[in-house]
C-alpha cells in the first residue's frame, strides 16, 4: 500500500507546507506466517507542552506560529506475524521514530508564568522514540482476549544556539516509560450474560526531583531602605 498526504497550516506571516508520504509491505512465507514493514511521516500543526514537574503536571497544547515551525516525525516499524492455530495468532513488532521541531519548557520557564509572550519560554530540538511490541491474541468462540507487552524508550535531545537545555545532552522525555503490560479478556456464557475483565501495568511518569538545597540566609536579612 502506498499514500501520499498534502497538508497546509497558515498562520500570520508564514505558510507551512507539509508532504507526507506512507507505505506499507507485507511479504507471505507461507499459510501461517508473514513478514511486515512501515514507513511514514507526519507532520503536525499543534504541539503537546508539558512540563516535567512531579507536583503540578500541566499539559496543554500551543499552536504553530511564524517562530515555531510544525513539528515532523519519520517512522519505520518493521514486524512478523504467526498464526498458532485457528483464532489465535501472535506478533512481534519493532519501531524507530526520529522527531524533529519538538517543543519543551526553556530551562529556567514556568509553565505558571505563561501570561506574557509563551514562545518566549520554550525551546526547539529533536527526539527519537524505539521500541518493541508483543502481542497474543484470540479471536472466536466463547472466550476471547489478548495480552500485549511493549518496552520503548523515548529521548530528547536540545543542543542548537539558543535552545539548549541539561547541557545540550540527549535525556529521556517526559512521557518515557519502558514497560507496557496490558491483558484483556472477554467470556459469554450464553446470549444473556458476558463476563469481561482488563489488567494494565505500566512503569511510571518521568520527572526531575530536586537533590540539593542552597540556604541564602535568614528571611528579613535584606533591609531595602539601608
Amino acid at each position: 500500500n502506498l499514500g501520499l498526504r498534502y497538508s497546509l497550516f497558515s498562520v500570520t506571516n508564514k505558510v507551512y507546507h507539509s508532504v507526507e508520504p506512507r507505505i506499507s509491505l507485507r511479504y507471505l512465507l507461507n499459510e501461517k506466517m508473514s513478514l511486515k514493514g512501515a514507513y511514514s511521516r507526519m507532520a503536525q500543526g499543534v504541539h503537546l507542552l508539558t512540563s516535567t514537574n512531579l507536583v503540578m503536571p500541566s499539559d496543554i497544547w500551543v499552536p504553530v506560529t511564524e517562530n515555531i515551525p510544525l513539528m515532523t516525525s519519520d517512522q519505520m516499524a518493521f514486524g512478523y506475524n504467526f498464526n498458532i492455530c485457528s483464532g489465535v495468532d501472535f506478533s512481534v513488532e519493532g519501531y524507530y521514530k526520529l522527531m524533529d521541531n519538538v517543543l519543551e519548557y526553556a530551562e529556567g520557564a514556568s509553565y505558571t508564568r505563561l501570561n506574557g509572550d509563551w514562545q518566549q519560554q520554550v525551546a526547539l530540538g529533536k527526539g527519537r522514540a524505539y521500541g518493541v511490541e508483543f502481542l497474543l491474541e484470540k479471536n472466536g468462540g466463547k472466550f476471547e482476549g489478548w495480552i500485549g507487552y511493549t518496552w520503548a524508550k523515548s529521548l530528547r535531545k536540545f543542543d542548537s544556539y539558543g535552545n539548549v537545555i541539561n547541557g545540550g545532552k540527549e535525556f529521556y522525555a517526559g512521557n518515557d516509560r519502558r514497560h507496557n503490560l496490558n491483558i484483556v479478556f472477554t467470556h459469554r456464557f450464553n446470549k444473556h450474560w458476558k463476563l469481561s475483565g482488563s489488567w494494565t501495568f505500566q512503569t511510571g511518569r518521568r520527572g526531575t526531583l530536586t537533590t540539593t538545597t542552597i540556604y541564602g540566609g535568614e528571611p528579613y536579612e535584606f533591609d531595602a531602605f539601608g
